[in-house]
């Protein structure tokens, strides 16, 4: 989870068009942003404090387009759920551009070919922007019917079991790839966690 006072969050429709700063509504308060692995951008949440006694604004709108941006570069997108009006103002949050896929089903032509389902999705609308990915690796035995799951769950599948994982950066760029076997974070836990990638531990222990 981020959390940072000198970003700008912003909101537009999904066409990009009436592009609005929440700042320009009122204060932005309580802004907070977590990024999944696999998965990509994951929730958000802040306040626009501004009386929700006045009509609801139309950038808070559900389902429009939010961004947060920082030192010139667009960190986190997703889609605004309905805000929730109190005391301090209006209750935001809105889920990231890695649950995308959540809302597409996986519509195949070529079962052992993941870039057809994938350009299937955008075609449709899914926000993702993509490469040529090899199907090298990637597990592409368990074949699905064809609209039983979704682009999510295609993903899951095809790379959990080969070590390999998913994520949509910046710009929603998909990328696939082998799981890092260098150490690029230190992560703590005051418990044992639910095991995330096939074949790895779901519990540390640390002497010190």
């Amino acid at each position: 989870m981020y959390a940072r006072s000198a970003s700008t969050v912003t909101s537009k429709f999904q066409d990009g068009t009436d592009y609005m700063p929440l700042g320009a509504i009122g204060p932005v308060a309580g802004l907070g942003w977590s990024d999944t692995m696999p998965g990509g951008p994951d929730t958000m949440q802040c306040t626009v404090r501004v009386s929700p006694d006045l009509v609801q604004p139309q950038a808070l709108d559900a389902g429009r387009i939010v961004e947060v941006w920082r030192g010139g570069m667009c960190q986190w997108e997703g889609v605004l759920d309905q805000p929730t009006p109190g005391d301090g103002g209006w209750s935001v949050t809105a889920k990231g551009a890695g649950t995308y896929g959540d809302n597409f089903r996986d519509i195949w032509t070529t079962w052992t070919d993941v870039n057809t389902s994938l350009t299937q999705a955008t075609g449709r609308g899914l926000r993702w922007k993509l490469t040529t990915y090899s199907n090298t690796n990637l597990y592409l035995v368990d074949q699905q019917q064809s609209g039983t799951e979704t682009i999510t769950d295609r993903l899951n599948l095809a790379t959990k079991p080969g070590y390999y994982t998913w994520h949509v950066g910046r710009r929603n760029l998909l990328s696939i790839f082998p799981v890092p076997t260098a150490v690029t974070r230190i992560l703590f836990a005051s418990s044992p966690q639910a095991r995330s990638l096939a074949g790895y531990w779901n519990a540390l222990y640390v002497l010190y």
